[in-house]
């Protein structure tokens, strides 16, 4: 299955879903002055930051596509 495609056609339906169960990603600046951000997802409480650090123009796409991996790992 192609993620990419997914996102397109699902990425608001899966905004709406993992906000109603409590689930929300979003991004952290690294530090002052880096552009680099760490993605946080908290899911009901059980917070998980991400290792990798992307750049501005990387995370904002980032978080959608893990929106809709979470909505397709959970809402079934």
């Amino acid at each position: 299955m192609n993620l990419i495609g997914m996102f397109d056609t699902m990425q608001y339906e899966a905004f709406q879903w993992c906000i109603e169960n409590n689930i929300k990603v979003y991004c952290l600046p690294v530090k002052r002055g880096d552009n680099r951000y760490a993605i946080e997802v908290n899911n009901n409480g059980n917070i998980t930051t991400s290792e990798k650090k992307y750049k501005k123009n990387e995370v904002d796409t980032k978080v959608w596509e893990l929106y809709v991996h979470m909505y397709l790992k959970y809402s079934t």
